[in-house]
């Protein structure tokens, strides 16, 4: 007894909202996929560094001979803030807080208080709501959030915060984001 299977290879055909067959090939929507996240980590990655530079040409520290702000020095005399790519930095303008898939972030931060024991100000925060889920989900920003950095570590970094919380607006309402640092590898 011989069984045979035969396999169907033409691509489904499902209407779109215009009633217009579409064809809809996996393999060229996976490359679509594939190519938006490449794209979307380039963009983080470059929001990073220029965050990290508008943020070491706005606020005030020791300099090079160029103008560079060194950093060294002003990590030495003041608490930071880890960042995804490992390193401290105070007063940042730019933040990715969920380093995994930079789902959360602050961006236009505008510190109003940072010492040693803390720091608050106002930013654009920037979070990903997953609706309908994550990836098909665009970041929403919420202007005039509050934020706030707390509870400084010792840390191979030198002195860091550990704890960090977001209020925004969204709907009328009022929420709270919260992370916290505390415990991560990451810390050292």
């Amino acid at each position: 007894m011989t069984i045979t299977h035969e396999i169907d290879a033409t691509p489904a055909v499902v209407p779109d909202a215009g009633h217009q067959p579409q064809l809809l090939l996996p393999e060229a929507k996976r490359r679509g996929r594939r190519r938006r996240a490449a794209w979307s980590i380039s963009l983080v990655a470059l929001a990073l560094v220029v965050g990290s530079l508008v943020s070491l040409g706005r606020s005030g520290g020791a300099t090079s001979p160029r103008g560079v702000r060194d950093s060294a020095a002003l990590s030495a005399s003041s608490t930071g803030v880890l960042t995804c790519a490992g390193t401290s930095q105070v007063r940042p303008v730019t933040l990715v807080i969920a380093c995994a898939d930079a789902n959360a972030m602050l961006t236009a931060t505008h510190w109003t208080t940072w010492n040693a024991r803390g720091a608050s100000g106002v930013t654009r925060f920037g979070l990903n709501l997953c609706q309908p889920y994550c990836a098909a989900s665009p970041m929403s920003y919420f202007a005039h959030s509050e934020v706030r950095l707390y509870a400084p570590v010792s840390t191979s970094h030198g002195r860091l915060f550990s704890g960090l919380v977001v209020r925004y607006r969204l709907r009328g309402a009022t929420h709270v984001y919260r992370m916290s640092w505390r415990g991560s590898t990451a810390l050292g």
